[in-house]
């Protein structure tokens, strides 16, 4: 009777045994499962911020270009008035020079 008894409390405590392994392997099922997804979803957030990264990189460049291109028309028209400027001192001293005083000369009748 005695060994029937130990073999009963050894079945048992084995039957108590797999069903904590199929409780522990369970749970490892489901914390690899949250992982993976977690996985996934970090993947994707990466992939979402390389190209936010790249369409901020390529509108810097482009506010960058419209820049330079803001700088450059600003040195034209500083060139222009320049030489516009110029242009109205040598008329100004062409009419010095031929003895026309300057308020019989308009504006408008210097060419430029």
């Amino acid at each position: 009777m005695e060994l029937e008894t130990q073999n009963h409390v050894c079945t048992n405590q084995l039957r108590r045994q797999d069903e904590e392994i199929k409780r522990v392997r369970e749970e490892i099922e489901a914390v690899q499962k949250v992982r993976r997804e977690l996985e996934a979803s970090l993947r994707q957030e990466r992939q979402r911020c390389a190209q936010r990264e790249s369409e901020l990189n390529e509108q810097c460049i482009m506010e960058r270009l419209k820049y330079s291109e803001a700088m450059q028309s600003i040195q034209d028209l500083r060139q222009m008035i320049t030489q516009l400027e110029l242009k109205k001192a040598e008329g100004w001293t062409q009419n010095q020079l031929r003895g026309t005083s300057v308020c019989e000369v308009d504006d408008d009748s210097v060419s430029v």
